[in-house]
């Protein structure tokens, strides 16, 4: 069977924190705190998708530096989770979340997020 990819980015502000953003409650897996990102499409390369998927949910423009880890989702998801920074904080704006925070390591700690999210804990 061949797994959808899926894009999400460990992207850091310029004071050095990450972006998570709250899955909306009437969503699925609603009220998880989550790296943002998204499903690659066809012909798209999977940092396109990042990208795409951030722009298009928070209007940001962001610098993608390496790929950090990647764990699969039962047999529907492989999750690529990818390091980098936001270029233009300034412009955020919510479009799919409930809310967005900026945590740092130990914040983050504290959030209600998904296993494979969680395991990042560990690398970052």
């Amino acid at each position: 069977m061949c797994r959808q990819e899926v894009a999400c980015g460990v992207l850091y502000n310029s004071q050095g924190k990450i972006l998570m953003g709250l899955r909306t409650s009437h969503s699925e897996d609603g009220g998880f705190w989550e790296f943002p990102g998204g499903k690659r499409e066809q012909d798209e390369t999977i940092q396109h998708c990042l990208r795409r998927e951030w722009k298009e949910e928070l209007n940001l423009t962001i610098y993608i530096d390496r790929e950090l880890y990647s764990c699969t989702m039962g047999d529907k998801y492989m999750c690529r989770f990818f390091i980098g920074k936001i270029l233009d904080e300034e412009k955020i704006k919510m479009f799919v979340h409930e809310k967005i925070v900026f945590v740092d390591k130990t914040e983050m700690a504290t959030l209600n997020m998904f296993q494979s999210d969680k395991q990042l804990l560990n690398i970052i």
